[in-house]
């Protein structure tokens, strides 16, 4: 799903480091400090779908196949795979009724370091992780996973538009999508949730929503859409 050339590639014995420039500090506020998807506003927007499980399991990793509208970043990223360079972009993005471009993601916590990894595509190669020590309340497993659009922004300010900026359809080429949805417990497989797991998460129906179109040929699946405002 990406492409690098050769000389993007870090030189041997070396490795990546992402210079921080003051706008990268800025947009620190808008990190997912406190975000919680059961709650009903903590100044995030969200449009997402969760999944219950009984209160004797927990989560351990998840995956999707997730379309690419804006390359994402992925901040405190350790051990990456010289492949990939730090802050790199996606060489193409989908079009809306067109072509469409996704990449096949997976976050899965490591059984010995409880570090949690981030694998990309079928071949799930390894991309880096982020040590347990970075988190307060990960460092044993998750409590919660959702999958959608969250966005944040400065009081007084307008919210940012989500996907393409329309609401969301069937139509998988005129929404942001997750597919393939999969969930990891503590047996650690990757199970396909039942539609009566999920619930929906959402906080401003006016500019963003949710739809859970559920088992599909391309595996268990939900479109998010929202024009902001």
């Amino acid at each position: 799903m990406m492409a690098f050339r050769d000389s993007d590639r870090c030189p041997d014995a070396t490795v990546p480091i992402r210079r921080v420039a003051i706008q990268d500090e800025r947009t620190s506020e808008y990190r997912l400090d406190g975000y919680d998807p059961k709650t009903k506003d903590s100044g995030f927007r969200r449009a997402v779908e969760g999944i219950n499980l009984p209160p004797e399991d927990s989560f351990y990793g998840g995956t999707a196949d997730i379309s690419i509208l804006n390359p994402p970043t992925f901040e405190d990223l350790y051990r990456l795979m010289l492949d990939f360079p730090l802050g790199a972009t996606f060489p193409q993005v989908s079009v809306y009724n067109g072509v469409q471009i996704y990449i096949s993601i997976k976050i899965d916590q490591d059984i010995e370091t409880l570090n949690w990894w981030l694998l990309v595509s079928t071949r799930e190669i390894p991309l880096g992780n982020w040590p347990r020590e970075l988190f307060t309340h990960l460092d044993e497993c998750a409590t919660d996973l959702s999958f959608g659009g969250t966005v944040k922004n400065k009081p007084g300010l307008s919210y940012p538009l989500m996907g393409y900026g329309f609401f969301p359809t069937y139509n998988t080429g005129r929404s942001a999508y997750f597919k393939n949805i999969q969930y990891i417990g503590s047996d650690r497989i990757a199970v396909t949730p039942l539609k009566e797991q999920t619930f929906k998460s959402e906080n401003s129906l006016e500019c963003y929503r949710v739809l859970n179109i559920g088992s599909t040929l391309s595996g268990y699946t939900i479109t998010y859409e929202g024009h902001g405002g």
